[in-house]
């Protein structure tokens, strides 16, 4: 099956390439919430099942989670060491909404904000971008994770 995941330029910098992968996912991304989608109220996507919606459609489907997995798998082509974050994104309200975002070299790639964001911005929230502060609770690769401590 042939796949459309982007590539890096031999001059581009680590945060070009950041950049541009959140642009080409953030390009082809349509929001449907798992329970529309699936039935179910969560699912997360293989990088079989991104591969096959880009090669039938060139539209990656999905809610939170299916961005930021996409943009996980297109920076590990690229060769790219990166992370997936589960995070609270009102964490002053109880119980608060879990969501899920991509993190490389101190960057956020997440479905809801305009732009690339430095972890910092999100920790403190940017208001202005209509993102309330988030709360890092978890990181890893989608098997495997880690809870994350407070400060760290």
């Amino acid at each position: 099956m042939a796949s459309k995941w982007p590539t890096r330029a031999a001059h581009e910098s680590l945060v070009d390439a950041i950049r541009n992968v959140y642009d080409w996912a953030i390009a082809r991304f349509t929001y449907t919430g798992d329970a529309e989608q699936f039935g179910i109220p969560e699912h997360w996507p293989t990088r079989a099942e991104i591969e096959a919606q880009l090669a039938h459609g060139g539209r990656i489907v999905g809610d939170c989670d299916d961005f930021a997995f996409a943009c996980h798998y297109a920076l590990r082509t690229m060769g790219i060491d990166s992370t997936l974050v589960l995070c609270w994104t009102e964490p002053g309200q109880k119980p608060g909404t879990y969501h899920m975002v991509c993190h490389c070299a101190g960057y956020i790639l997440d479905n809801r904000a305009p732009r690339v964001m430095r972890r910092e911005e999100l920790e403190r929230g940017a208001p202005e971008l209509g993102l309330g502060a988030y709360e890092w609770d978890r990181m890893g690769s989608g098997d495997d994770w880690s809870y994350v401590k407070k400060g760290s």
